[in-house]
């Protein structure tokens, strides 16, 4: 069995190690004294398209033949390395690869000696050439990639914060010199000459490094070999039982070296994967007390100074005070390297060019955008870029509408599905979102303001307080507005169910009010100095009407069962629920009301002649067009390929001259793109007969005229 994250088999153990505040800071902050104007988004961005339709397709091999034959136009989630090949060499089919937020990493038991050495750790990270320990991940994951997989921080790399590229030095490729300067510095020898280095202390010892059971881990396994034995250390590279070396670390129980594939937020079971959600609260799980969470470090490391700055980062005042800890606390992880962070998490999609263009997630590959489909558009050669629809291939059912519990039960544990995730995305709204570089947006929310005690007297000491400005005109999916009050509903229902085990309510610990004063006003309040880093947690959460919840009470937020057409499934997002065939498909529409969505026009009725005749050398020959159903924009007038006239078109008909032509056949095309883009062509054949006289009728004029003199002739001579 393929080893993909580490899903507890048991509730207690998850809540053991993963009960977790999903936090993120991000460089979209006001700070005290400063009412922030974030930059605006520009308007009418998406959704271009009609529709997108899911389809359930469980073969894996039929979803592959359905993207080759054109019956849909993506796939996304795990799809075996095997069919790669034959994907990549289908016509109009690309293999993109997306970074994910999380990565690869060797955790050490810095318990133990002689790993608790830091100079041990760091010489090992020298050694592993992480390029090559990659690729047997890569081979099945990312086989067609073009980003580099390695990666030194411990931040991932799309998190905006990530000190990757500005670290002392680059572990991606091995340098054995420097590793063995590095032992030797730190007192590791080979006193007895027996070919393996000793412990400072003069100890023999040998070091165990444990990998997944799977398809690509003992080419890692292989890896570690060589690297140990190329610095002369005494050990090996094995394959174990995941969950069984996982429970060892967990308890703190023995182990030397272990690779752990981490994924945050996803592979924390509790929690529904919210994609807005860059978390950076797995930096308290390294701690030595103050954060330390149920105790669960899972390198034993302990380091007063990482300890400091993990508590300025969290309590920084300034987006100055934030950058600089977050650059200290990976600078001392890159120094120490109680992990050795290997590679990046990928995941892979494959799609379709020749009906849709922009579908990829993004321009560089290395964010999963949450709204793929919001950015992709038909193309302009099918009549774009104005509708058509999506067609998504997914082996899973969409099991619930319900974005709270959006998985499947697994030993009273909800994992959250792909498919239902990917699905719920479009239809929801937040107060920020975030784009393809991992930077926050405003979205609901066009400003927002960071305040406490020395800023407000009115915020109680000790707490403070964010104060949202709502965009004017937002509409819900049936055309009512949406209001400050939607969101003080919104968030007051995650933070009160939370007791009762909505998982979306961890994300609200520590707001101690949320309310509207007004219609467009929006003020959430923390029981904290500063609140900055709480801004991604709650203003992520879908924010829905109000009543929406009123039926089923704060104790029953897991039965909530939306269907389509029920009053309580009002969406705000750029698409709405249109219909849902379980165990076949659902299709997903354009908002009309979605506040940011680009104008759905008609496309322009162009009414003209198909053809026309003229006389070569005649004057006043004109061709008109008519048109109709469209908003004003521009024109092309194109004369057998070559452009003859363009300019802007204000409306009513367009006429050009066709005085002048030499004889035969001309093609003459209008192009007319309205103001959306939207583009629509009329062609009209123009035949010019010549303006001299024709041989035949010469010859029979000549012929008459012979006649008639040859006749007087004949008569005057009698």
């Amino acid at each position: 069995m393929e080893i993909v994250g580490h899903v507890r088999m048991k509730k207690t153990r998850v809540i053991l190690s993963v009960v977790i505040i999903l936090l993120m800071c991000f460089p979209m902050i006001a700070f005290p004294s400063e009412a922030h104007v974030v930059a605006a988004v520009g308007d009418n961005q998406g959704a271009y398209l009609e529709s997108v339709e899911y389809l359930v397709i469980e073969n894996d091999l039929q979803r592959v033949l359905s993207l080759q034959n054109g019956s849909i136009d993506m796939l996304i989630g795990y799809l075996p390395e095997n069919y790669f090949d034959d994907l990549a060499e289908t016509e109009h089919v690309a293999i993109e690869t997306q970074m994910n937020y999380g990565y690869g990493q060797l955790i050490f038991n810095c318990f133990k000696y002689p790993l608790n050495e830091s100079s041990f750790r760091r010489a090992f990270a020298y050694a592993l050439n992480k390029t090559a320990f990659a690729e047997p991940y890569a081979s099945i994951y990312a086989p067609y990639r073009t980003q580099q997989l390695a990666h030194d921080a411990l931040f991932p790399k799309i998190n905006p914060l990530t000190a990757e590229g500005s670290l002392p030095a680059i572990y991606y490729d091995e340098d054995i010199v420097a590793a063995n300067q590095t032992l030797d510095e730190g007192g590791f020898l080979d006193d007895d000459g027996d070919g393996w280095r000793e412990a400072p202390d003069g100890s023999d010892f040998h070091v165990s490094i444990e990998v997944p059971v799977g398809s690509y881990f003992p080419a890692m396994a292989q890896i570690i070999d060589d690297t140990l034995a190329a610095i002369g250390i005494e050990g090996d590279g094995r394959v174990s039982d995941y969950y069984e070396y996982m429970d060892r670390v967990e308890l703190h129980g023995d182990f030397d070296i272990v690779y752990h594939r981490t994924n945050w937020p996803e592979y924390i079971a509790t929690i529904p994967r919210n994609p807005l959600t860059l978390d950076v609260e797995f930096l308290k799980h390294f701690t030595s007390d103050k954060y330390m969470v149920e105790d669960y470090s899972a390198p034993n490391w302990v380091n007063t100074t990482y300890d400091y700055w993990v508590d300025s980062f969290f309590n920084a005042s300034s987006k100055t005070e934030m950058e600089e800890a977050a650059s200290e606390i990976q600078h001392i992880w890159f120094e120490e390297c109680p992990t050795v962070i290997c590679h990046n998490i990928v995941e892979t999609v494959a799609y379709r060019t020749d009906k849709l263009q922009d579908l990829h997630v993004n321009q560089v590959g290395e964010f999963v955008f949450p709204w793929s489909s919001y950015f992709a558009r038909l193309a302009d050669a099918e009549g774009g870029p104005i509708g058509g629809t999506l067609r998504i291939g997914y082996e899973e059912e969409i099991e619930t509408f319900n974005y709270m519990r959006a998985g499947k039960q697994f030993d009273s544990v909800y994992i959250y599905m792909e498919s239902s995730r990917d699905l719920l995305e479009h239809l929801q709204v937040t107060l920020v979102n975030i784009d393809e570089n991992g930077q926050y947006i405003p979205w609901l929310a066009e400003t927002y303001t960071i305040e406490n005690k020395d800023d407000n007297p009115a915020v109680p000491v000790g707490h403070s307080r964010i104060t949202f400005e709502l965009r004017d005109g937002l509409k819900w999916s049936d055309g009512s507005d949406i209001t400050a009050n939607d969101v003080a509903y919104s968030l007051n229902y995650y933070r009160d169910s939370a007791q009762y085990g909505n998982p979306v309510g961890a994300l609200f610990e520590g707001m101690v009010a949320a309310y509207a004063p007004s219609s467009s006003t929006f003020i959430a309040e923390f029981s904290e100095p500063y609140c900055h880093l709480r801004l991604s947690s709650f203003a992520v959460a879908n924010i829905v009407p109000q009543t929406t919840f009123d039926s089923v009470g704060t104790t029953g937020w897991e039965s909530w069962n939306p269907i389509l057409g029920a009053d309580d499934f009002v969406t705000g997002g750029p698409f709405q629920l249109t219909s849902h065939t379980p165990g076949e498909r659902t299709l997903l529409t354009y908002n009309p009301y979605f506040f940011n969505l680009v104008e759905h026009t008609t496309p322009a009725v162009i009414i003209g002649p198909l053809s026309i005749d003229i006389v070569g050398g005649s004057q006043g020959n004109t061709i008109q067009w008519n048109i109709t159903g469209a908003d004003p924009g521009s024109y092309t007038i194109y004369r057998d390929q070559s452009v003859v006239d363009s300019g802007d078109w204000e409306g009513g008909a367009i006429m050009t001259s066709i005085d002048g032509l030499s004889g035969g056949t001309h093609n003459f095309t209008l192009s007319v793109e309205d103001a959306y883009g939207k583009t629509s062509k009329h062609t009209v054949l123009v035949t010019v007969s010549s303006s001299e006289i024709p041989l035949v009728p010469l010859i029979a004029i000549a012929s008459v005229a012979v006649i008639v003199i040859v006749g007087a002739l004949f008569v005057k001579k009698r």
